[in-house]
């Protein structure tokens, strides 16, 4: 929840993602609404804050809404 603050009190970009090696296990990540093709798709989702949810595995937060 700090980091979270932190980055809309300074309007950083956010991401979110995990280190977990399971798959049975639900962890931090992002979904976007649109496919995306490669690594120019991400970056232009992330500096256009398209609409994508993160997620820590417990809650989750749509990009456009923070």
């Amino acid at each position: 929840q700090k980091a979270l603050a932190y980055a809309h009190e300074h309007g950083f970009l956010m991401t979110a993602g995990s280190d977990m090696h399971f798959t049975d296990l639900l962890g931090g990540g992002m979904a976007f609404t649109e496919k995306l093709t490669g690594i120019n798709d991400y970056v232009q989702a992330i500096y256009t804050k398209r609409s994508c949810i993160m997620t820590d595995g417990y809650h989750q937060y749509r990009n456009d809404s923070l």
